[in-house]
């Protein structure tokens, strides 16, 4: 039971913001690469560079932090931690 389902975090990405009226699976917006690149149109301007990677930097960083506190959680160590797995955006 402990697993982790791979297949629920797998996601197609765009670079175009849509929104729809329907049931289908919706793609994720970014706007940055898992390199720190950025692949949407117009945010490389509107963005400096050190900027773009302390924002990447960051993300990486709490997502460590999610991995240490969560087992941290698991082990009866600290009474509660909701992770943020997703909250990038």
């Amino acid at each position: 039971m402990d697993q982790l389902n791979w297949d629920l975090f797998t996601h197609d990405f765009t670079n175009k913001m849509e929104f729809r009226d329907s049931y289908e699976k919706i793609k994720c917006f970014r706007v940055m690469d898992e390199n720190g690149k950025v692949v949407t149109p117009g945010y490389a301007e509107m963005i400096p560079d050190d900027k773009i990677m302390k924002m990447y930097n960051q993300m990486v960083q709490m997502n460590e932090a999610d991995i240490v506190y969560n087992a941290a959680q698991r082990q009866a160590r600290i009474s509660f931690y909701m992770t943020q797995l997703g909250e990038e955006a």
